[in-house]
């Protein structure tokens, strides 16, 4: 390790703060490489060695924008973890940076007790005019905190839109009503005299039809009996504002949640990715006694959003001692990685902790390739990735794994393990169909029906998987209950026009646990499905599909 690097390192690690400062003063002339690991050395710092060090560089100008966009991204991840790196974002941070960290805001405005915290953001969203967070505002007027109160009503005075003199224009009708209020609406309604109309609001009657309705479907979805769950789910995959409206109410108690409903909605988040759901995501993720099952779906709707701000708070969910758990997580990361996801996972890995194994055994067989090819790095996750590759990996696992080595040149070593792919390929296993919307369902299934013996090939479509079960006949089928353009039970009907119950058993495996049962059998009679269970499977159970069919 370079000098410069050898000595930032030991000052980082004992807290000497003003050598450290030294040292990254002249960051903006090291080597990209360099930087790569003191963002590193900053990921796993002490909290208040962080702190003080990531203030000193985000005031630092002579950066680069991409040093710059990496040291944002690593205070933003810290800050879902600890509040106080919040103050970064808000002292560094221009208003397009603000708006992009509004999910953050939100949270904390909701959890937060520190007054002098909540106040910043308060007094932030009216500065730079974050509309996005005025019904968030708007609710500390109902405190009895006088200082944040009228630091909430400035705040919408200054964000001056529509939306905020009508929040002020409701509270005005409540007994927190007085003369701080009501001038408030008076310069908002003087300085939007001359705003364009705000859109013509749907009639009485219209808006109340379409209450109704949301209502009676938030219903069936808790339902016991599958054909109203299936009415439910038609109506809120077209109205994705709604599954957010509804997955906030839903878990108002978290000690008390409806199983299915939430099940439900989760799954319909991850069909929509309606952003307003992104705070109810995180309160659910934060609840320490959540329910597996629950959990697992979280993860899976958070890995459908195409972007999110930081995922630093699910870096536990790979110490998970699940693996159907672990793998879900581990998706959520591969596709929003960032320094210090990277960071604290190697960190771990080079712990030596009796579980490490079975962390980097999780990474390879989710394929999660950016955090593959960011942890080669560490000599500990190499030996224990070729250990695996070389023993027990899965076929797609070994491809994934080539790809990385191709993509770094490394000739020899991908001519290595293509030879072992070429091994393995050669080897005749019965296949396994799995189809799901959930990537992180269809991998924890490889994992286990690899473990038993079988090749496995997964979709996430049903028209693809009943074309490749058209063209060569499975050993079994392995799916979830619900898919967005038809159920599992109408799937198989279209299989076991093909193949009867004893030649290609159907195994619907899932989440839901609240079915009227005597229906559900009824019902799984009459399409002849094999079995129903809950997801995931244990390996004597998938042994016993075979076995028993």
């Amino acid at each position: 390790m370079a000098p410069y690097l050898t000595a930032l390192r030991q000052f980082i690690k004992t807290g000497q703060i003003e050598q450290a400062r030294e040292q990254l003063s002249i960051l903006s002339s090291r080597m990209d490489n360099e930087k790569k690991d003191v963002i590193e050395m900053l990921a796993l710092a002490s909290d208040k060695t962080a702190l003080s060090l990531l203030d000193f560089l985000l005031g630092e100008t002579t950066l680069d924008s991409e040093t710059r966009k990496r040291l944002f991204q690593l205070t933003l991840d810290r800050a879902h973890l600890n509040f106080d790196f919040t103050t970064l974002l808000l002292d560094h941070g221009n208003r397009s940076q603000l708006i992009h960290y509004v999910p953050l805001f939100k949270h904390i405005l909701s959890n937060e007790t520190n007054e002098g915290l909540l106040n910043r953001i308060i007094r932030t969203a009216g500065k730079f005019k974050i509309d996005r967070l005025v019904d968030d505002v708007a609710e500390f007027i109902f405190y009895d905190h006088m200082a944040l109160k009228t630091d909430a009503i400035e705040a919408l005075k200054r964000i001056g839109n529509t939306k905020a003199r009508e929040r002020l224009e409701q509270i005005a009708l409540t007994d927190k009503c007085d003369q701080e209020v009501l001038d408030a609406i008076a310069v908002l309604k003087m300085n939007l005299s001359g705003a364009p109309l705000a859109a013509i609001e749907p009639d009485i009657t219209q808006k109340q039809q379409e209450t109704n309705s949301f209502e009676a479907n938030l219903t069936l979805l808790a339902s016991t009996r599958m054909v109203q769950r299936v009415q439910a789910l038609a109506y809120f995959s077209t109205h994705g504002t709604r599954v957010a409206e509804a997955l906030a109410r839903s878990i108002t108690d978290l000690n008390n949640l409806n199983h299915d409903l939430v099940v439900n909605l989760l799954e319909l988040t991850a069909r929509t990715i309606p952003r307003g759901s992104i705070d109810s995501l995180f309160t659910l993720i934060s609840h320490k006694k959540m329910n597996n099952s629950i959990r697992f779906a979280v993860y899976n709707a958070l890995e459908a959003f195409p972007e999110l701000e930081s995922v630093a708070r699910i870096i536990k969910g790979i110490s998970d001692p699940s693996m159907h758990i672990r793998m879900a997580a581990i998706k959520v990361l591969e596709r929003h990685c960032s320094d210090y996801i990277v960071a604290e996972i190697k960190n771990k890995i080079e712990s030596g902790a009796k579980t490490i194994e079975m962390l980097v055994h999780t990474i390879l067989d989710a394929r999660a390739v950016c955090l593959m090819e960011a942890l080669m790095s560490s000599d500990t996750f190499s030996y224990i990735t070729s250990n695996y590759l070389e023993k027990s990996a899965p076929l797609p696992v070994i491809v994934s794994f080539i790809s990385i080595m191709e993509k770094r040149n490394l000739k020899s070593t991908a001519k290595k393990y293509i030879r072992l792919r070429d091994q393995k390929a050669a080897i005749k296993r019965e296949r396994f169909i799995v189809i799901s919307a959930s990537r992180a369902y269809l991998d924890v299934y490889a994992k286990l029906i690899h473990t038993c013996g079988y090749a496995t090939q997964t979709f996430t479509s049903t028209q693809e998987a009943f074309e490749a079960i058209v063209l060569e006949k499975p050993v079994a089928i392995v799916c979830d209950l619900f898919f967005a353009n038809m159920t599992a039970l109408e799937f198989a009907r279209e299989i076991r026009e093909m193949f009867a119950p004893k030649e290609v058993p159907i195994i619907i495996s899932s989440l839901r646990q609240g079915l009227s049962k005597p229906e559900l059998d009824q019902e799984l009679k009459k399409t002849m499905v094999n079995v129903f269970c809950n997801f995931p499977a244990t390996t004597k159970q998938i042994k016993s599909w075979i076995n028993s069919a």
